[in-house]
């Protein structure tokens, strides 16, 4: 998406300076650069594959799966699915 750009009555900026991104009218999970994240990731959620033991992360709006955290534990800041 490019900066300025309108995609479903939201707006994509990117702040030059800080080099984030972040959507007007919408909060979002933040970096601490200390180790922790304030806020959660919002429409995502994580399960763990019974198989292989890897966290899986899904998009809340389609259902598909998006990518997977082989090593580590679970994804930080992304809500466990029951």
């Amino acid at each position: 998406m490019h900066q300025g750009q309108e995609h479903d009555s939201l707006v994509l900026r990117k702040s030059q300076a800080a080099g984030e991104a972040r959507l007007e009218g919408v909060e979002v999970a933040t970096n601490t650069g200390q180790g922790f994240r304030r806020g959660e990731v919002r429409q995502r959620s994580q399960v763990e594959n019974p198989k292989t033991g890897d966290w899986v992360k899904r998009d809340a709006e389609t259902g598909r799966f998006t990518s997977v955290k082989r090593e580590g534990g679970p994804f930080k800041g992304i809500k466990r699915e029951k």
